[in-house]
């Protein structure tokens, strides 16, 4: 509920699920993806934002972070996204983080859709200048 935005439908105990001491095989595991996405070029910010926020709840991302090397700043952008909610700051980078070679962005991203990492990247690339 708190990461898709979803209303639970049932009043079943959650902490249930969360004892695993007895029944260590009994119960079913969300089938999620991870995917790194890596594109140069220049990105708006406002542009970003947006399509993030529309693909998040469609595609099911849980998780999403990242950089944004945006034209006319020196440092990167860090993205942090959990279900529809975004945080940003520009913070320096480590000497051993992929970065490219102007502008871009890397994003990890964690989700429940299938081919959202496809429908993100090809949406952020509709965007690049």
């Amino acid at each position: 509920t708190l990461i898709l935005g979803i209303n639970q439908s049932s009043d079943a105990d959650l902490t249930s699920c969360l004892d695993h001491s007895e029944h260590s095989d009994d119960h079913d595991h969300l089938n999620a993806e991870s995917s790194i996405i890596r594109i140069e070029g220049n990105i708006a910010r406002k542009e970003l934002e947006i399509v993030l926020a529309e693909l998040v709840s469609s595609y099911q991302v849980l998780r999403l972070k990242g950089r944004c090397w945006l034209p006319g700043k020196k440092l990167p952008l860090q993205l942090q996204m959990v279900g529809s909610r975004l945080n940003s700051w520009f913070e320096m980078v480590p000497s051993s983080a992929w970065c490219p070679e102007e502008n871009g962005l890397e994003i990890v991203l964690i989700s429940l859709g299938n081919n959202a990492h496809e429908a993100i990247e090809t949406s952020i690339k509709e965007i690049c200048t």
